[in-house]
């Protein structure tokens, strides 16, 4: 049976991504998220139906999901996405234990070099010290102040703050300086960022995945 990669638009992807996270064990953070939705998606079939997705852009395997009913065939599918589309590194989350295990047996066996690339984390149950900022202290940012917004988070989300008309950027703030985003639907940092982790751990989020970049 012949497995085919068909180019195609989040409309029809998204309900595959979404599957996909909820495999996962934990939430993921923008960085992850945002390369996947730059990428080229693909759907996954086979005879016409729909057994997963590969998102790829420049060489990176952003993401590569199959259901579970293929999953036999994996490691055939996975290296037909590596051929077809050139890839030479994946990004593979830890809570992907079908990807971990042909990612890093792909890797070793080649001798290939697996970099750490993230944490993702979830909320923990343990008490943590009470917000000291409320609601009150957000505000909505307008479009002529986005230039600082892009300059105080180091042109982290620049793309996202500049791109779309329907943006909305907002800032926690207290006498006039920002303390935070406010909103936080999903945590993660760089690995090598231990501000951050240590700054999350207090807070009660707990790393729970990480994220690696496997050279394929």
């Amino acid at each position: 049976m012949t497995y085919t990669f068909e180019r195609s638009g989040m409309p029809e992807i998204g309900p595959l991504i979404t599957e996909y996270f909820s495999t996962l064990g934990s939430g993921t953070d923008g960085f992850f998220d945002e390369h996947i939705a730059g990428a080229n998606l693909h759907m996954i079939r086979r005879e016409n139906e729909p057994c997963g997705f590969a998102a790829e852009r420049d060489g990176l395997l952003a993401a590569f999901y199959l259901r579970e009913t293929w999953l036999r065939d994996a490691k055939a599918v996975l290296e037909q996405a590596v051929e077809q589309f050139s890839a030479h590194k994946a990004f593979v989350v830890s809570g992907d234990g079908a990807m971990v295990s042909l990612c890093l047996e792909r890797a070793l066996l080649r001798g290939k070099k697996i970099e750490l690339q993230a944490y993702n984390f979830r909320l923990g149950g343990r008490e943590v010290r009470p917000a000291a900022y409320d609601d009150t202290h957000l505000r909505r940012i307008p479009r002529e102040e986005y230039g600082r917004m892009i300059q105080l988070t180091n042109r982290e989300w620049e793309r996202e703050i500049s791109s779309r008309e329907d943006q909305q950027v907002w800032a926690m703030e207290d006498g006039g300086c920002v303390l935070d985003e406010g909103l936080t639907p999903s945590v993660g940092c760089w690995y090598y960022n231990t501000a951050s982790y240590l700054t999350l751990t207090s807070a009660g989020y707990l790393p729970v995945t990480r994220i690696f970049c496997v050279e394929l």
